[in-house]
This record gives structure tokens, C-alpha cells and sequence, in this order.
């Protein structure tokens, strides 16, 4: 038991050794630096149309929609978000359509309420982030925000069911 278990570290070793060495020969090194807020604001600020704000909270014009992002560097968090509609206006079945969108096309991004709106939000720890994450979550708040009401999808991808598969929409 001991030699196969001796074999199996050493094969697992190789292994990681392989993948480690291969993904960082294929990786551009300046993307692996860690993200911060600076460079986070710059990014939205630079794909954005229009942004006002101070360090932690930015408000922008992304694709003709009004977003905001805030981060916290404390907490290593950030988020970008632009509301969609008064919560009162949803009706029940919308919000059924809602929480099936979270779990199947809204993806990374996500439909969320908060102070009395429904919101598209893209929620994530900052210093993992890379710039095409980034920009992803803008992408896809942005899908959010002109699919509700019809595939209210993320435009990404979309896992199982859809809302018009399920007689939903």
C-alpha cells in the first residue's frame, strides 16, 4: 500500500508540475498581477462612455445604460450594477422567471433587488479579477438590463432549461 500510494504522490506531482509549467508558458505575465481598485476603475472607466465618481464608487454610461460600481478594497469585494425596474412593478410570475434566470442563463452576472428596484449586478472579489472578467461583467449587467422581459439572459451562455422552454415567459 505504501508504494502504490508513494506512486500515486509522485504521478500527482508530475502532474501538477506539467500543468503548472504549461499554463504559465502559455499566460500573459501582466495579467496575472492581482487586481486592485485603481486599475478596476480605470478599466470601467476606460470601456465606458461617460464616468463621474470618487475612489470606491463610480457612476458610468456603458452601451446607452446607467450602471455604478462600488468596491471595497477592506473586504476585497466589488460590484456593478444598474437598476431595471421598480420591485412593486414586478409581477409574481417575473419574479418565478427571475430566480430560474439566476440558476440557468443570468451566469456571473445576476438579476438582485435593492432600495426598492430590481437590479442587474456583477458581484465579485477584486484581486482575482482579470481585465476580461471585467469586462465580462459589464457585458453581461448590460444583458441583463435589455433581456428582462424577454430571454432575461446574460447573453454569455445559458445552462439548462430557459424561461421559454419552461412556458415561463
Amino acid at each position: 500500500m505504501t508504494r502504490f500510494f508513494s506512486l500515486f504522490i509522485l504521478l500527482v506531482l508530475t502532474w501538477c508540475n506539467n500543468t503548472l509549467f504549461a499554463q504559465t508558458t502559455l499566460l500573459d505575465f501582466d495579467a496575472l498581477s492581482v487586481m486592485d481598485q485603481s486599475r478596476l476603475e480605470k478599466i470601467v472607466k476606460e470601456e465606458a462612455v461617460e464616468s463621474e465618481g470618487e475612489r470606491g464608487y463610480v457612476f458610468f454610461l456603458y452601451q446607452n445604460i446607467p450602471m455604478a460600481m462600488q468596491s471595497d478594497t477592506t473586504f476585497d469585494r466589488m460590484r456593478i450594477f444598474a437598476p431595471i425596474i421598480e420591485k412593486d412593478k414586478l409581477t409574481p410570475e417575473q419574479k418565478d422567471i427571475l430566480l430560474e434566470a439566476n440558476y440557468h442563463s443570468a451566469l456571473d452576472g445576476r438579476y438582485a433587488v435593492s432600495e426598492g428596484f430590481l437590479m442587474a449586478v456583477f458581484i465579485h472579489p477584486i484581486s482575482p479579477l482579470t481585465e476580461e472578467q471585467v469586462q465580462s461583467g459589464l457585458r453581461q449587467v448590460a444583458a441583463l438590463v435589455r433581456n428582462f422581459g424577454t430571454t432575461y439572459s446574460s447573453d454569455e451562455l445559458s445552462f439548462g432549461a430557459s424561461a421559454d422552454d419552461s412556458g415561463q415567459n
